[in-house]
């Protein structure tokens, strides 16, 4: 690990399991709060234009997609600031936690640029990719609005890395509220016009309903209102004194960012690609796959938000472990994660079992989505169990500076075992949609068995800081 510099000196100490549960499950909460509100400002946009119709449905999942597939990137390279952050809060150096933030701005800055280009290249490239015409021409608008988005979405990232691994999350709880509100607004009105003012007792003021394009729309102007309330709330986190200024740029320590971030901004690309590449490939089956596959795949995404912010929480706690010399708190934290994400989701697992159609007659009316995304959830209730091992897994090593292993694993379970059984079963054994849900399962089934033995290999070595 070449990026591991120095090993605590600290006396070490010593956690139980059930403090480190308890504390584990008091920073995951507000935190899953947190990434299910951001997956309802998804949710959200899903359900208003599903209203509309099949095809702006099929634009606005695939448009969406590639946002991510192409802004993850970036927002995983500042995620290298949560063994930084978290370590550095946990030595009793929060100082050394705010110069890491700076450069994870600059950073963000840096990749942002690029990364916006990109994401308009993949959108004026679909129909090589197979997406029919119709598809590709509405995802256009989409992104086309949506990009603006990209370096301000990396910027919140690294904030709100930096703010839980200070323990202070209720700025985060607030904005994501405030950007939900707004996002809900804003969608309202730009995908309807004026008969969404009317729904809503405003007066009509000459807008046509904008459609898809009015999504991608209310998305940017969230992400900018979101941004500038982050940014806020991190200014009011007392700064103890020190020489020299914590926004002056340190290469040494942008460049460690960028040694621990990068793996995990691959990792993120590995996992978040394929999922975008199975989309397309839904784009290539026609609308109506599309549709149920963006319907299904929009309740799973709002239920593992909430694995998404116990493996945060755990990051977090396995780093403070790490920078308290305390390696029971890293062994216990990274545990405790496990049994609550895999207890979670099979609790959900469950109710998609279960209630398959009337869940995905939440998202559209139509009845030939609601039959095909039904089937789909099915096979979402099992892989989303295992997706929940490989998210606290990642996190527990992520707080560990322990990135590589992550990107590795992803890109062996996803791309050499997740796609090609996907494309059996979807092509070669007529499975269709289906087939590919299968594909997704087993790639993620694998990731997450090797990540548990990396993590539990992890938790029994020595501590190292970065």
């Amino acid at each position: 690990m070449g990026y591991v510099s120095t090993v605590s000196t600290s006396p070490i100490k010593k956690s139980t399991f059930r403090a480190c549960a308890r504390d584990l499950l008091k920073l995951a909460m507000p935190i899953v709060l947190i990434q299910i509100s951001l997956h309802l400002a998804g949710f959200v946009d899903t359900v208003l234009i599903g209203k509309v119709g099949e095809l702006e449905l099929a634009a606005t999942g695939l448009g969406s997609s590639l946002f991510f597939f192409a802004s993850l990137f970036g927002m995983g390279i500042v995620l290298g600031l949560d063994p930084m952050a978290s370590q550095a809060f946990g030595g009793g150096n929060p100082r050394d936690a705010r110069v890491g933030l700076w450069q994870g701005f600059y950073l963000a800055v840096l990749v942002g640029v690029p990364i916006s280009i990109g994401y308009l290249a993949l959108g004026f490239g679909l129909e090589l990719a197979g997406v029919v015409p119709e598809v590709a021409e509405e995802t256009r608008l989409y992104v086309l609005a949506r990009t603006p988005a990209v370096v301000p979405i990396i910027i919140i990232t690294a904030a709100r890395s930096y703010l839980q691994a200070a323990h202070v999350t209720r700025p985060i709880i607030e904005a994501s509220i405030i950007a939900n509100v707004i996002n809900f607004v804003a969608d309202w009105i730009l995908i309807y016009g004026d008969e969404g003012l009317l729904d809503l007792g405003l007066p009509a003021l000459g807008i046509k309903p904008q459609g898809v394009w009015g999504v991608g729309c209310a998305s940017t102007i969230t992400a900018l209102i979101q941004m500038g309330i982050m940014l806020r709330a991190v200014q009011k986190i007392p700064l103890e004194p020190g020489e020299g200024s914590v926004r002056r740029i340190r290469w040494d320590l942008m460049k460690k960012l960028w040694r621990v971030g990068l793996p995990v901004g691959l990792h993120m690309l590995a996992e978040v690609g394929f999922f975008a590449l199975v989309q397309v490939l839904m784009g290539g089956l026609g609308s109506l796959a599309t549709a149920a596959h963006q319907a299904a795949l929009t309740l799973a995404s709002l239920t593992f938000s909430a694995c998404l912010g116990i493996g945060s929480a755990t990051s977090v706690q396995v780093g403070r472990g790490i920078g308290e010399n305390d390696p029971e708190k890293v062994r216990y934290s990274s545990y405790s994660g496990i049994i609550f994400g895999v207890g979670f989701m099979s609790l959900t697992a469950v109710v998609m079992w279960i209630f398959p159609k009337e869940l995905i007659g939440l998202i559209s009316p139509e009845l030939q989505v609601i039959e095909l995304g039904s089937t789909l959830l099915v096979v979402a209730g099992f892989f989303q169990i295992v997706d929940a091992v490989q998210a606290i897994t990642a996190g527990s090593l992520r707080g560990a500076a322990r990135t590589r292993e992550t990107f590795i694993v992803n890109l062996f379970g996803h791309w050499t075992v997740g796609l090609p059984v996907g494309y059996v079963l979807c092509y070669t054994l007529g499975m269709g949609p289906e087939g590919l849900w299968w594909g997704l399962t087993t790639g993620l089934g694998v990731v997450a068995l090797i990540l548990s033995f990396f993590m539990v290999r992890m938790v029994r070595m020595p501590l190292q800081s970065i």
